[in-house]
């Protein structure tokens, strides 16, 4: 998705890449989420969940909660973690387009941002989860992101998220993603400009300040030749847009994600 924010020097939405020029077929992508396997646990006297990866790193993480009920009022949804259905996501792949050919780059996901204090991966939790990204009023809330992390899978980096649905706002959604019904999912973002990974010219989000690769030149045009995201140029140059300084806002259960690796790997409920 792609939106404007007045915050940022320039403004907008999307994901990213940079070397990367082959984007991966659909059974590669989800052939890669059988390598993400959790299980969780609830640590109910310290108000902390507790994630036992067994797959990808062999230890107990820590997953702080204790925020939950403060971010319940704003997103009117529960306070009590047991009202949940949790789904682990690989939401983003880094240096890999998707099928908006926006790509977000590795180095930007781990870029510390001072006004967030965490890097830009972080900025995931405590975030609202929506029904396909209807996401205009905090209210509509269907559950909210509980942490973010980065992982190598397969030679390449994701950016794992936990999301929680309540069952107490929308049972049926939160059952659909526990049953494995529904099972994908997308995210929004705020950029404040993009990286053209043919030519590397930026631009500030706005169609006019584009490149010639995103645009086409005006003769190329005025034969109707086809120009812009996702064309190949000569030299074998993927046009498609890397986002900077970006920051997420919110992520959606949707019926046809653009990024064909979001698709959760697991869901449970908290122990009781």
């Amino acid at each position: 998705m792609t939106t404007m924010d007045p915050t940022l020097p320039h403004n907008s939405i999307s994901a990213g890449t940079e070397d990367t020029h082959v984007v991966r077929s659909y059974a590669e992508q989800i052939a890669t989420n059988e390598t993400f396997k959790l299980d969780y646990d609830i640590d109910r006297a310290s108000g902390r969940m507790l994630m036992a990866n067994a797959s990808a790193v062999d230890r107990r993480a820590v997953v702080d909660i204790s925020w939950l009920a403060a971010s319940a009022e704003a997103y009117c949804i529960s306070a009590d973690i047991k009202d949940y259905v949790i789904a682990e996501v690989p939401i983003v792949e880094g240096d890999v387009p998707n099928r908006n050919m926006h790509a977000f780059l590795t180095s930007r996901l781990v870029e510390f941002l001072p006004k967030f204090g965490v890097q830009a991966y972080k900025t995931f939790v405590g975030k609202p989860v929506f029904y396909e990204h209807q996401h205009d009023d905090n209210s509509k809330a269907k559950g909210v992101i509980l942490d973010a992390s980065m992982r190598q899978v397969g030679g390449r980096m994701y950016t794992t998220i936990l999301k929680a649905f309540d069952r107490t706002k929308d049972r049926h959604l939160a059952e659909d993603v526990l049953s494995g019904k529904r099972r994908g999912h997308s995210m929004s973002a705020w950029t404040a400009n993009f990286d053209c990974a043919a030519c590397t010219h930026r631009w500030d989000t706005s169609y006019p300040a584009a490149c010639e690769c995103v645009k086409g030149p005006l003769h190329a045009r005025a034969q109707g030749r086809y120009y812009g995201m996702g064309t190949i140029l000569p030299g074998r140059r993927l046009v498609y847009a890397a986002p900077h300084q970006f920051y997420f806002f919110e992520s959606s259960s949707v019926g046809d994600p653009a990024n064909y690796g979001a698709f959760q790997t697991q869901q449970t409920t908290p122990a009781t």
